[in-house]
């Protein structure tokens, strides 16, 4: 254990602990001095007496941008030094063979060791970044809004470059694009941070990962469609370019898919659009509305004309069957452009259907049984 930069203050007490004090740091003592050594405040005050020494020996050889290196991810709990010397055997086992290189197993050996100590950094006992954070009383550590959902940019990049779907890459290979990187001053966070990462990103954005298997053969992972197109819907700065209904434009001026003839018209019963509101009520299609001249129709077809909601109705049939009893139906499945429907404005809808009442005062719901006749028996409700 390294005590160089910290002063024993006490000698523990009842309870054996010895007390540390950072000469470094302006920080509480601690019994710990492997946890406080990883501390960001710790390692960024650490590598200013680092460079300081270096400017003295070698002031003339100093790379005056070394103070723009990334440090934003400066503690990977989860992964530690064995991890990597672990990595980096498995890529020398896997990637040199003894039949196509000149190297001497010594000098590999030493290379292997060299880059190793490179790229070791003191171990927190396996504990995850976030974990570490909160028990060092770190609370949104390095949080930037410019790079949100994503906690710091670092974490983004890791995420682009360990992919998704069907460009995933493997945890061997992103260790050691990592290892290189640094090379450059560029700290990517560990394996686990961004796979947690991913996890909480597509639990914030309520994405489900659906794992299938391709006609290759291979496993591939795709996002839920009803997930992404939830999203989309109430998302405000996507919302304003979606279209709800069909728009009948007579053929001109055609620019986009609201306006295709297949949408108005073509699509059957249950694949149409089959509501609108007005107001605060809503009107259904195959469905029993008021008028505002009194009369009871029954919308077969939304759709919008020149910026304005319109509905293809039809008339409604009613035959009595008793004081109590009425019996109502339709001219049966009808086509847009057929001479038994009618076209009027969404605003001259006056009642739902479950606000109409028949001559005697009582609802037309009730009086019907809820059921509508036509080529087919419609339950209403």
């Amino acid at each position: 254990m390294d005590t160089k930069y910290f002063r024993q203050i006490t000698e523990g007490g009842t309870t054996g602990d010895i007390m540390w004090k950072c000469i470094l740091c302006n920080s509480r003592a601690t019994t710990n001095i492997q946890k406080h050594s990883v501390s960001v405040q710790h390692k960024a005050q650490l590598r200013n007496i680092q460079k300081k020494q270096l400017e003295q020996k070698h002031p003339s050889n100093i790379d005056r941008t070394s103070s723009n290196m990334v440090i934003e991810n400066d503690s990977d709990c989860e992964e530690g030094v064995e991890e990597e010397e672990c990595s980096i055997k498995e890529y020398s086992k896997d990637n040199m063979d003894d039949s196509e290189t000149s190297w001497s197993s010594e000098y590999s050996d030493s290379l292997n060791n060299n880059i190793s100590d490179a790229f070791s950094e003191p171990s927190t006992d396996g504990k995850s970044e976030e974990c570490f954070y909160q028990e060092s009383g770190i609370s949104n550590h390095r949080i930037s809004s410019s790079w949100f959902p994503f906690k710091n940019k670092e974490i983004m990049i890791g995420c682009l470059i360990s992919g998704c779907t069907r460009s995933l890459m493997s945890r061997k290979m992103y260790n050691h694009i990592r290892q290189v990187l640094r090379l450059c001053d560029v700290d990517l966070p560990s394996w686990k941070t961004v796979q947690s990462a991913k996890s909480q990103l597509l639990k914030k954005t309520h994405c489900k990962e659906k794992m299938s298997v391709s006609i290759m053969g291979n496993s591939i992972t795709t996002v839920s469609i009803q997930g992404l197109l939830t999203q989309e819907l109430g998302n405000p700065l996507v919302k304003k370019y979606l279209e709800f209904y069909p728009e009948e434009s007579k053929g001109e001026n055609i620019y986009k898919f609201s306006q295709s003839a297949k949408w108005l018209h073509q699509y059957p019963r249950d694949l149409r659009v089959q509501m609108i509101k007005v107001g605060d009520k809503s009107y259904y299609i195959y469905e029993p509305a008021q008028l505002k001249d009194g009369n009871v129709v029954v919308p077969i077809y939304f759709y919008i004309k020149g910026g304005i909601m319109f509905s293809n109705v039809c008339k409604l049939n009613v035959f009595v069957l008793s004081s109590s009893e009425l019996q109502i139906s339709i001219s049966g499945d009808l086509d847009f452009y057929a001479s038994d429907l009618k076209e009027i404005k969404a605003q001259d809808f006056l009642k739902s259907y479950i606000k109409i009442k028949a001559h005697d005062g009582r609802l037309l719901a009730d009086k019907c049984r809820n059921i509508l006749l036509g080529i087919f028996l419609l339950k209403l409700i």
